[in-house]
This record gives structure tokens, sequence and C-alpha cells, in this order.
């Protein structure tokens, strides 16, 4: 079932870019509004999860007391390893990146300041939450990254993708490829961020350069005890 999922997930994700390419992104959006919608709803990563992932419980032989172990198990067991919930987890987080990325869906359409930092928050609480599998983490991850910065901030809250990225993500990542698009993210939106605020006051400066430095702080730290040479120099 998941497999057939991701293949209609995918076979939507197909047709939003060959709209976008023949009516632009814009007259795309309301043409498939409706198709968007439908969409936005079978990426559900929590929901596709409790769904299609196996549930299988893990008893301890060793300790009488297995209470402890089974609910951790039960943790574990909620996110199935099996290829085709891998490949749904996968397509969903990146087609409802990618939405995000193009406007939003029904309610979350970003017409204006306030839409967009809920689509963001919405982003964030889901496909970069610490949540949800890894591969669907890092596959928004990536879904971010190749839609270039400018994309992205046009479209959701950079200030706020950063600091979830500095203080929430990157804190508790244990998979370095997940570690290493992270990073890179954080410095591209730095970057992109720093070139807005130029234009502004000295004192949205100052109080920039003070996240900046709180930001990465973390990231030294969090980049100077991991061992992994490709995560330290991605830092």
């Amino acid at each position: 079932v998941a497999s057939t999922a991701a293949e209609w997930l995918g076979c939507c994700e197909h047709v939003f870019e060959l709209a976008e390419e023949s009516l632009g992104i814009g007259d795309a959006r309301d043409f498939l509004e409706e198709l968007r919608t439908l969409a936005w709803k079978a990426t559900e990563l929590a929901e596709g999860d409790e769904r299609f992932g196996a549930f299988v419980v893990k008893k301890s032989k060793r300790s009488k007391k297995s209470s402890e172990v089974e609910e951790r198990s039960e943790d574990l067991a909620r996110t199935s390893v099996a290829p085709h919930d891998v490949l749904w987890a996968k397509t969903a987080a990146r087609l409802r990146t990618k939405l995000a990325l193009t406007g939003g869906v029904g309610a979350l359409r970003t017409d204006n300041y306030i839409s967009v930092g809920l689509l963001t928050m919405t982003l964030v609480s889901e496909t970069l939450s610490r949540s949800v599998r890894y591969e669907a983490r890092g596959s928004s991850m990536k879904a971010l990254r190749d839609a270039g910065v400018e994309s992205v901030g046009a479209q959701l809250d950079v200030n706020m993708l950063r600091t979830h990225l500095a203080n929430v993500v990157l804190p508790h990542e244990s998979r370095h490829s997940c570690k290493r698009r992270a990073l890179q993210l954080l410095g591209d939106w730095t970057e992109f961020s720093h070139a807005g605020e130029n234009s502004g006051g000295a004192m949205d400066r100052s109080h920039a350069s003070e996240e900046d430095d709180a930001e990465w702080s973390i990231v030294e730290r969090l980049a100077s005890s991991d061992p992994n040479e490709s995560v330290r120099c991605a830092a």
C-alpha cells in the first residue's frame, strides 16, 4: 500500500512540475488547487507512518521488568524501516516541502506575512521535526537546498527556519547526512539574512548579529565534538 501511495505522490509531483513549466507557478497553483490540497493531505507524515508503518513490540527476554523496554520498542516500531515505507516518507516530505515553496495550500497559502509564518511553522513542526524519521527530514532539507535560498526566502520565514535548525535540529541530529544538509542550509540562510539586513538600520543589524553569534556558537560546539570529518568540514 505504501509503495502505491508513494507512486501516486510521485505522479502528483511530476504533474505540478509540468504545469509550472507551461503555466508558471502562480497560474499552475490556481489551476491545480484541488489536486494540491489533496496532495497536501496525503503527505501528512505522522498519519502516514501510523497507517503504513509496522507496529511490532519487542519484548525483552532478559528482564522481568520489561515495561520500559516495551515502551521504547513501541516508539521505535512506529517507524517501519521497510523500503516501501521509507520511500513513501521521503516522497511525502519532499512533495510537502515543494508545495510550501510554491505558495502553500488552502488556509496556508502565502498571501500575507501571517500566512508565511504559519506555513513555516507547519513545515518546521512536521517535515523538520525531531519526531519524524530521519529519511523524511533529510528529504525535506534536500528539497529546501535544491530550491535555492531565493525561493525559500520568497515563500517562508528564513529566520524561523534558521533558528529551528540551529537550536532544535542540529543539537539532537544523529545522522551525518542530515547534519551536513542542515549546516549547509544554515550557512546559506545566514548569508541571505545578512544581505537583507544590510539595508536595515544599525539596531536591526546589532540584534541580528547577537542571534548569529548564539546560533553559530552552537554549531561550532557540535561540529568540534563530532567525530565525522565531513560534518566538521561542512561547519
